[in-house]
């Protein structure tokens, strides 16, 4: 069904708006992929930007089609928005986006990052209460943050836990067996 070009609509449900998730400078847009829909949203997003004075980047943003919008329409769609037309998997707020399942190798730069998070040479001079604290704190949020929003492998979560561990029992990057 064509919008009327006053609401936005809901992809799915008529008497819905459609859902915008905000956190931040970061903004996700679902909506109809109607002509008249992606030229009301361009009407709000400049009004927006008038009264404000704040720039949108439309160059920065990315129009994602999803499901049957492919090809010239998805093309014709972005142009209104004036912005490039993109796929699946998309990073929104650090952690990947898709429409369908993905494969624990997408997940594995969250191990990386942990990795990389604990301090070299430092993390045997750090007595046990602060070996705890830091992998409480800092080391504890990147697996937290992407379980909220992730469903993540038991592979990936075992090997993000390995360097905690190492790190928080023996002070070192990798330990095995009863050590750790």
């Amino acid at each position: 069904m064509e919008g009327d070009g006053g609401d936005l609509l809901h992809p799915l449900i008529d008497d819905l708006p459609c859902p915008v998730i905000q956190y931040a400078d970061y903004t996700l847009l679902i909506l109809r992929a109607e002509h008249s829909q992606v030229r009301r949203l361009r009407e709000i997003l400049d009004l927006f930007s008038q009264a404000t004075g704040l720039h949108i980047n439309f160059h920065k943003s990315t129009f994602v089609p999803v499901g049957s919008v492919f090809g010239e329409l998805a093309s014709k769609l972005a142009g209104i928005l004036g912005c490039p037309v993109s796929s699946f998997p998309q990073k929104y707020l650090g952690l990947p986006l898709s429409d369908h399942k993905l494969p624990a190798t997408a997940l594995e730069f969250l191990t990386v990052k942990i990795s990389k998070s604990i301090p070299g040479w430092r993390k045997s001079l750090l007595p046990i209460g602060g070996r705890l604290t830091l992998t409480t704190a800092v080391l504890s949020a990147l697996p937290s943050f992407a379980m909220f929003v992730l469903l993540i492998p038991k592979g990936t979560l075992a090997k993000m836990d390995r360097p905690r561990r190492a790190m928080l029992w023996k002070a070192k990057d990798k330990c095995s067996g009863g050590n750790c």
